[in-house]
């Protein structure tokens, strides 16, 4: 069982006796998974500094869904780790910190909502394509938009490497498209057998290079289209990043 934790840590206020920072947990309930272009630049978060929300991934995978019919939001609720936050926040004005698991805590200015970090690196556990990835988001940023009695709602965006996109993304895509193959086709000598007009018809239509009714790692790194897709839209600290955001509800 994976978890999550969420700090937020008080900055210290000057003057008289200030007000002693409120603790509060959550558990983090759902991560929302852009189902259109809009939505995915609604989820962006700037991470450049252009003043554009960046959010590449979530653009494709809205993209995707409407090609295929890959419902990632399902996918995302149905692998959905147990991830638990507490949020310590100032007691008067000042600055608070986020930190995720053992992830070095970002700044988080809290004067004019919604209350956006500085940039930094955080590990988050992404159930987008199933099974739950731990992507490493470099130039990270937390967006918290809302902070009710009884629950908590925001974004957490960042920017993966080349490496990740190679070793973490494309093989948990292979295997989510594997499924879907399977499902609708039945491969027969010199036929693949697909439903008509099904997913996984289309899939390999689409990146079955060799024509042997199955899609592979190799096929789908080959493929000038994906290579596209998942190029790195954003550069920050000197390093090609493709940006992700997602938006995020926790429940008291």
């Amino acid at each position: 069982m994976t978890r999550m934790a969420v700090f937020f840590v008080a900055a210290a206020c000057t003057g008289g006796a200030p007000a002693p920072p409120t603790h509060e947990r959550y558990v983090l309930t759902r991560e929302l998974v852009p189902t259109t272009a809009t939505e995915a630049r609604a989820f962006g978060i700037d991470l450049d500094g252009d003043a554009v929300p960046d959010n590449q991934l979530g653009d494709v995978l809205s993209s995707v869904r409407a090609l295929f019919a890959m419902n990632f939001q399902a996918l995302a609720d149905t692998n959905q780790a147990t991830q638990q936050i507490e949020l310590v926040w100032p007691g008067e004005t000042g600055d608070a910190e986020f930190m995720l698991d053992a992830s070095e805590p970002l700044t988080l200015p809290t004067e004019h909502p919604p209350y956006l970090s500085v940039p930094g690196i955080l590990t988050l556990q992404s159930s987008v394509l199933g099974s739950p990835l731990a992507l490493e988001l470099r130039h990270a940023r937390v967006r918290i938009r809302e902070r009710t009695e009884t629950g908590l709602t925001g974004s957490i965006g960042g920017g993966l490497t080349n490496e990740q996109v190679s070793s973490q993304l494309l093989p948990a895509f292979v295997a989510l498209v594997d499924g879907v193959v399977k499902r609708d086709c039945a491969p027969a000598i010199a036929d693949c057998n697909c439903a008509l007009g099904s997913a996984g018809a289309d899939w390999l239509y689409a990146l079955d290079a060799t024509h042997d009714c199955a899609i592979t790692l190799d096929e789908v790194i080959a493929s000038r289209t994906v290579e596209k897709l998942l190029a790195p839209d954003v550069r920050a600290d000197g390093i090609d990043l493709l940006s992700f955001a997602t938006d995020f509800v926790a429940d008291r």
